[in-house]
């Protein structure tokens, strides 16, 4: 039986050892830059959108678990011509002003840097740009996407860079020294163009977020859509009727004065969410042959995994008996759970 005996393992022209050996057990420590699971970014493919495919609103999450800060335009979520190896991709416009494209990436404990603490982090995009756009990464801790207690770790505007008209990666490297606010519950990164002046406007594309240890951006980790959505359902979660008539969305009973009460289960939050409905017209209270919408609905209560509706809409069923809250007609009705930071 042959036996190898190494103190490390090291590439041709390597200047560091891709594997060193414990002389005395045998254990081993490695420079493994594909392990699963590195990217800290939750969607970073742009995969995963609840809330559609056009944004018009400013300062606003869009893409799941993406803010965005723009004025002015309306950002679109597109297949069209993505980069190699990628389905989605967010554009916006030339008149477009500064985006920031933000991601808060939720601490372990409120104020605590946790395994942030003294890190290198490399964050690295796709993007092309018709307008010479230039951008950068800027990041910090923060009580939320609206900021709070701002504590900044890096603002990389003297190190912008310029973006080709063609799909190409960049990158941005920075070190964690700083130790959050006590207010503190995210580590936000903000990919950017400047916020004013030369290569702040424009149409500009981008996709294929990754911020990862170390100071070598790896191959993009892609997971399975399964994967990301079942994160992103930590912070926000949608329910629609999707144009369809008596679409349920949860189950009851009518109580005094014969008003729909109603259960609605979603997703563990990772806080009690902020939960908004669309018109009680939309809804209704369905028993046999079903009853007109309502006109209010009212969010009773709510946990980090569930709350109660009810709809009232005079006296639409006998006390005790058994209703579900359902989508009136073709108009959408949608029930929006958000916990995000």
């Amino acid at each position: 039986m042959s036996e190898i005996k190494v103190n490390s393992i090291k590439g041709v022209s390597a200047s560091s050892a891709a594997i060193s050996i414990n002389n005395t057990d045998g254990t081993c420590t490695a420079n493994v830059t594909n392990i699963p699971l590195r990217n800290l970014f939750i969607n970073g493919a742009l995969d995963v959108s609840q809330r559609g495919n056009s944004y018009a609103s400013a300062n606003a999450y869009t893409a799941d678990q993406w803010y965005v800060f723009v004025t002015g335009v309306t950002a679109t979520r597109l297949t069209t011509s993505p980069p190699d190896g990628f389905t989605h991709y967010i554009r916006f416009p030339s008149a477009t002003n500064s985006p920031i494209m933000s991601q808060q990436i939720e601490l372990e404990a409120q104020g605590k840097a946790g395994k942030y603490k003294g890190k290198t982090v490399t964050v690295s995009w796709y993007a092309r740009s018709e307008s010479s756009n230039k951008m950068y990464v800027d990041a910090a801790f923060k009580n939320a996407s609206g900021g709070g207690n701002y504590t900044t770790i890096v603002s990389g505007s003297g190190s912008a860079q310029d973006i080709t008209s063609s799909w190409a990666r960049y990158t941005q490297t920075f070190t964690i020294s700083v130790d959050p606010h006590a207010n503190n519950k995210c580590f936000s990164i903000m990919i950017r163009t400047p916020s004013s002046g030369s290569g702040s406007t424009g149409t500009l594309e981008l996709t294929g977020f990754q911020a990862e240890f170390g100071s070598v951006a790896t191959d993009f980790e892609h997971r399975s859509f399964t994967e990301e959505f079942n994160r992103c359902l930590r912070y926000y979660e949608q329910f629609n009727s999707n144009g369809l008539t008596e679409a349920v969305f949860a189950s009851g009973y009518f109580e005094a004065n014969g008003q729909g009460r109603h259960a609605l289960l979603y997703h563990k939050k990772r806080a009690a969410p902020t939960i908004t409905a669309s018109a009680a017209s939309t809804f209704m209270n369905l028993n046999t042959g079903g009853v007109p919408g309502g006109d209010t609905i009212t969010i009773r209560k709510q946990t980090e995994t569930g709350a109660e509706f009810q709809l009232v809409a005079g006296t639409d069923g006998s006390d005790g008996n058994g209703c579900i809250l359902a989508s009136k007609d073709s108009t959408e009705a949608t029930i929006k759970i958000s916990a995000e930071l």
